[in-house]
């Protein structure tokens, strides 16, 4: 399963600016790119007499262009957006623009709470087709792992698998996955890590909702145990 999810989050002003004051007094490189163009250009930060301006290092731009900066820093990967305009021979950007932090995460897989009803049926594997009762163990937005009730089948590991489940108040959908992880059990059945594939954006998007209830379940419980 993909294990790793990335999203952009808002840095604080009083963060940017250390960020930025940062970036100038180390002569860290940023990388730009002007809106519309794939080249990468290489720049840095440079002091102006005004407060709120940076000049940028390298050859004066001809026209006005909206850039997007990128700035690495050993681990950490940041981005800004903003205009880049021409004063005195020089490209100059001026402050205030938001700037994003690249976060990295695992992402976060959910058990399923016994009390949450749910009805689940393998319906394939590879080439055959099935009718076998399965439960839900446990979920995420790319893969979940349930139980397969039944000792007669064989689950290959890589081989393609179609359920059909519907979790406590939501609908029931259709998913398709590969196996990627197979283990018999000792009660009897098999325990199957799937991830998903070749679904289509809705059967995405009712994954998505059935994480967000989990997600909210979790997070109320917590919320109200520490009462």
């Amino acid at each position: 399963m993909k294990g790793v999810i990335e999203y952009l989050a808002e840095l604080s002003p009083e963060l940017g600016e250390k960020l930025l004051k940062s970036v100038w007094n180390d002569e860290i490189n940023l990388q730009l790119k002007l809106g519309g163009e794939d080249k990468v250009i290489s720049t840095r930060l440079l002091k102006t007499d005004h407060k709120n301006q940076f000049a940028l290092s390298g050859k004066a731009f001809s026209l006005n262009h909206l850039a997007t900066f990128k700035i690495e820093i050993r681990n950490d990967i940041y981005f800004f957006k903003t205009e880049v305009f021409q004063e005195n021979r020089k490209n100059v950007i001026q402050k205030p623009f938001q700037i994003f932090r690249l976060v990295r995460r695992k992402e976060r897989r959910f058990e399923i709470p016994a009390a949450w009803s749910q009805q689940t049926l393998i319906l394939a594997s590879e080439q055959m087709k099935l009718n076998t009762r399965a439960n839900i163990l446990e979920i995420s937005q790319s893969g979940i792992k349930i139980h397969a009730l039944s000792d007669l089948l064989r689950f290959e590991k890589e081989g393609l698998i179609k359920i059909q489940f519907r979790l406590h108040k939501r609908s029931e959908m259709t998913a398709s996955g590969i196996i990627r992880h197979v283990r018999r059990n000792k009660d009897g059945g098999f325990t199957l890590g799937i991830e998903f594939v070749k679904n289509s954006t809705l059967t995405e998007t009712k994954i998505q909702s059935i994480c967000e209830d989990l997600f909210f379940h979790y997070t109320h419980t917590r919320r109200f145990s520490h009462k």
